[in-house]
């Protein structure tokens, strides 16, 4: 998904299976949540057949990533301009993406990553840690070339008795050689 555009023929066919799904469920009121510019095709005649109105969740920097095809880093643009919302996860990326682009800030908002604190407490989630107070160092997300590794490490070995909870797809293998033999990682 990360290396090319869909071809005419593929975004026909995820228009076919999604309207099939949509017509059998027979749903009335959709909207759709795009979180890749890869889907904008698709998306925008769902809305022509169905009325289901574009949300575009740009929730990272896509040229940050050098996996994904510089046409669809370009795509984005689009998206933005086809989507009748964009929800931002961060002020940085609002601010950037909405700068001397007062159409763009009209139809945009700003929604900041999170949980819900009551789930991470619900009982069966946590481990019995009554006796001990470790201290936990977490981060979800992807872990891709431009994450700090070398930070992570180093903390991990001058603190044997903390722990290190990384939650996310490792797209640098590298990564996970790095940390293998770190028991607390």
């Amino acid at each position: 998904f990360h290396q090319r555009r869909l071809e005419v023929g593929e975004t026909d066919e995820v228009v076919r299976a999604l309207g099939q799904w949509i017509e059998a469920s027979g749903s009335k009121r959709m909207v759709q949540m795009v979180s890749f510019p890869l889907w904008l095709e698709a998306a925008a005649e769902l809305r022509e057949r169905y009325g289901a109105p574009i949300i575009y969740d740009c929730h990272d920097v896509l040229s940050g990533f050098r996996l994904v095809a510089r046409s669809l880093v370009d795509a984005e643009e689009n998206l933005f301009r086809a989507a009748d919302l964009v929800v931002f996860s961060s002020r940085h990326l609002l601010e950037t993406n909405t700068a001397g682009k007062p159409w763009l800030g009209e139809k945009s908002v700003l929604i900041r990553n999170a949980v819900e604190e009551a789930w991470l407490l619900q009982p069966e989630l946590r481990e019995d840690r009554s006796q001990q107070r470790q201290i936990v160092i977490g981060y979800i997300g992807a872990l891709d070339f431009w994450f700090d590794i070398e930070a992570v490490e180093k903390a991990a070995r001058k603190h044997p008795e903390w722990r290190f909870e990384l939650v996310g797809r490792v797209e640098d293998t590298h990564i996970r050689r790095r940390l293998a033999g770190l028991a607390n990682v």
